[in-house]
C-alpha cells in the first residue's frame, strides 16, 4: 500500500471511532487482526475489562461493547498521526467517564497500526493506565462500607474482585467491614470477606473490639463458627470495658451463642475491668430484665454452669496431672501402669497450669524422674501451652534444667528450634538469655540452628554476648559453629 493509502485508512479508522460509528471502524479491521490493548497486570491494570490481546474482528468488536456496557466516551480525538509506509502512528486524546463510580479519566493514548490491502492487520496501544485504574477503583472505601453496612452482597462481591481492602476501616465508628458484617450477622458477606483476607485480629479504634465481639452483639452462630475457625481469640478481651466475646454474647441475650463459646472452651472465670465477673453480669441482667427476656439469662446462666462443672469434672479426671503437680513420682508411676492419659489437657480456670499437659507442667517444675516417666508413657513433647505458648523444651531451657533438657533432645520428636510465637524465642534463646550455659551447650551441640532471630532481632549469638561476653565460652561455641557451617559471623550481629 502507498503511504496515501495508510493515512486514509487511519484517518477513517479514528474519524469513525470520534463520531462513535462503531460499524465503519470495525469495517477498517482484518478479519484476523491482531489487537493489542495494553497487557493488563494482575491485581493492578486488570481492573479495566477491555484491556489486553483480541484476535479477529468478532473479539475486538465484544471489547469495545465492554467499554461501551461500563464507561461513557466524551472525547476521543486524534492528536497527531505520522504515517510511514504501511504503519500509522498517533496520540489520541480520551475522556472518559466510569459509570460504576462517576469518575472520569482524562488521557491522551499513543497508538501504532499496521496496515495491508485497506484494512488494519495489527493494533497496538501504549498510555500510563494509573488514571483509568484510579476511575474504575473510585473510593472504593467508602463503597465498600456502604455496601457491607446494606449488606449489598452483589456490590461487596464485585468491589472485592476490583481490589477493594477487606480490612477497609470506617473512620466515622472505627470498625472494620468485617466487624460491620459480623455485627449484622451477614453471613455471606463474612465468608465473602474473610475468604479475601480479612484480618480477624484486628480490634476497632474506639474501644479494641474484635469481630468476634461483634458477632456476640449481631448473634449469629454461624458467623461466630466462622470467625473462631478462622483464627479468632476466643477470649480477647477490650482494653476500654474488659469484656471478652462471651460476656458480650450474655450483654446481647444470645444463648446459643453463649452455648458456642462455652463448647469451644471460652474462658469462665475472667472479671471485667469494672469487676464484673459473669456472675455478676448475670445476677445484674436477671435483676434489670422480666419476662421473656429473663427467661434467656436463665438459660445463658444453665449453660455456663453445665460449662463450669464440665470443666471440674476434667480437672477432676486428670489424675496424672494432679499427681504431676505435686511432683508425686510413685502415684505418677502407679497412673500409668493402670493406663491412665498422659497428655490431658487442663481447662480454662485461671490458674498456672491452663491449657498445659503433665510433661508441659514437669518439664517446667524440674520434675525429672517425673518426666522420664511421662515420655517412656508416650507424652507428645510437639506440644505447647494456651497460656505461654511454650513447648517442654521451651519449659526446660527457660527455667534450667540441663537434666530434663537431655532427656527431651534425645526424644525422637522432639524440634529443638520451636520458637515461641510470643517473642520468637527458640529454646536455645532462651536458655541464652537466662544464663544458663549448660542448657545453651547441650543445644548448641545438639545441632539447635543458631541464625534464627527472636521479634528483636537478636540471634542466639546476639543474646550470648550480651549475657556472657564477647570472650565467654558460649559465645565463642557458637562462633566456632558458625565458622564451621561457614555463616559469616558478622551477620548475627545488630
Amino acid at each position: 500500500m502507498s503511504q496515501e493509502e495508510t493515512q486514509q485508512v487511519a484517518e477513517k479508522w479514528f474519524k469513525a471511532l470520534d463520531q462513535a460509528d462503531y460499524a465503519t471502524a470495525m469495517s477498517c479491521l482484518a478479519d484476523d487482526i491482531e489487537w493489542i490493548n495494553l497487557q493488563p497486570v494482575k491485581g493492578v491494570s486488570d481492573i479495566i475489562p477491555w484491556i489486553g490481546t483480541s484476535y479477529g474482528v468478532a473479539e475486538v468488536t465484544k471489547s469495545f461493547q465492554t467499554r461501551d456496557r461500563i464507561a461513557q466516551v466524551k472525547v476521543f480525538k486524534p492528536v497527531d498521526l505520522i504515517v510511514q509506509g504501511d504503519q500509522a502512528f498517533g496520540t489520541v486524546h480520551d475522556i472518559t467517564t466510569v459509570t460504576a463510580t462517576g469518575l472520569t479519566f482524562d488521557i491522551t493514548f499513543a497508538t501504532w497500526m499496521q496496515i495491508r490491502d485497506g484494512k488494519i492487520v495489527k493494533w497496538k496501544s501504549y498510555c500510563d493506565p494509573s488514571p483509568i485504574i484510579a476511575a474504575f477503583r473510585g473510593d472504593m472505601r467508602s463503597r465498600l462500607i456502604e455496601a457491607v453496612e446494606n449488606d449489598d452482597l452483589e456490590t461487596v462481591t464485585s468491589l472485592l474482585q476490583q481490589g477493594a481492602d477487606p480490612n477497609t476501616r470506617n473512620p466515622e465508628n472505627g470498625l472494620t467491614v468485617l466487624m460491620t458484617a459480623a455485627c449484622h450477622a451477614n453471613v455471606a458477606t463474612v465468608k465473602l470477606l474473610l475468604n479475601a483476607s480479612a484480618d480477624v485480629f484486628t480490634t476497632d479504634s474506639k474501644t479494641g473490639a474484635t469481630a468476634l465481639h461483634k458477632a456476640c452483639q449481631g448473634g449469629s452462630v454461624e458467623v461466630a463458627q466462622l470467625l473462631l475457625d478462622a483464627g479468632a481469640f476466643i477470649d480477647a478481651v477490650t482494653p476500654t470495658m474488659g469484656h471478652t466475646p462471651i460476656m458480650d454474647a450474655l450483654w446481647y441475650k444470645w444463648p446459643e451463642l453463649v452455648r458456642l463459646l462455652v463448647e469451644r472452651g471460652a474462658n469462665l472465670y475472667l472479671s471485667t475491668h469494672y469487676g464484673f465477673t459473669l456472675e455478676d453480669h448475670l445476677n445484674f441482667e436477671l435483676n434489670v430484665n422480666q419476662g421473656e427476656e429473663k427467661q434467656k439469662f436463665i438459660v445463658i446462666q444453665e449453660i455456663i454452669d453445665a460449662g463450669r462443672k464440665a470443666a471440674r469434672e476434667s480437672i477432676d479426671s486428670q489424675k496424672v496431672m494432679a499427681a504431676t503437680n505435686q511432683g508425686d513420682l510413685e502415684t505418677v508411676k502407679q497412673l500409668i501402669e493402670n493406663q491412665a492419659d498422659v497428655n490431658t489437657v487442663y481447662p480454662h480456670m485461671n490458674s498456672f497450669l491452663d491449657g498445659h499437659t503433665p510433661l508441659l507442667v514437669a518439664a517446667r517444675d524440674g520434675h525429672i524422674e517425673i518426666v522420664r516417666e511421662l515420655l517412656k508413657a508416650g507424652a507428645k513433647v510437639r506440644v505447647e501451652d494456651w497460656v505461654f505458648k511454650g513447648a517442654p523444651i521451651h519449659k526446660a531451657t527457660y527455667n534450667g534444667n540441663p537434666e530434663i533438657l537431655k532427656m527431651l533432645v534425645e526424644h525422637p520428636d522432639i524440634d529443638l528450634d520451636v520458637q515461641g510465637p510470643i517473642n520468637g524465642y527458640t529454646p536455645l534463646h532462651d536458655a541464652l538469655w537466662h544464663g544458663y550455659s549448660e542448657c545453651a551447650e547441650i543445644l548448641i551441640n545438639a545441632g539447635a540452628k543458631l541464625e534464627l532471630i527472636g521479634h528483636d532481632g537478636k540471634t542466639p549469638l546476639n543474646i550470648a554476648v550480651d549475657v556472657f561476653g564477647s570472650d565467654g565460652e558460649i559465645p565463642q561455641l557458637i562462633h566456632s559453629k558458625l565458622a564451621d557451617t561457614n555463616i559469616a559471623v558478622s551477620n548475627f550481629f545488630c
